[in-house]
């Protein structure tokens, strides 16, 4: 179903962001180890998005 899939990107997208949010933070605070740990989250959450991207379910080409 659409709803469903549109609903995993969604959760996966954000992973990416907040994810990549906590990097900066603890970049900022010179944590670099633990920074290390998220990115390794962020690097996850976009391949989770890469394959919801390549499993996109059909267009409806007459949908506004």
């Amino acid at each position: 179903m659409a709803s469903d899939w549109i609903h995993e990107l969604r959760n996966a997208v954000n992973a990416v962001s907040l994810n990549a949010s906590v990097v900066r933070i603890l970049l900022l605070q010179g944590n670099t180890a633990k920074a290390a740990g998220f990115n390794d989250e962020v690097i996850k959450a976009c391949e989770r998005c890469r394959l919801l991207l390549d499993e996109a379910p059909p267009r409806d080409e007459g949908a506004a």
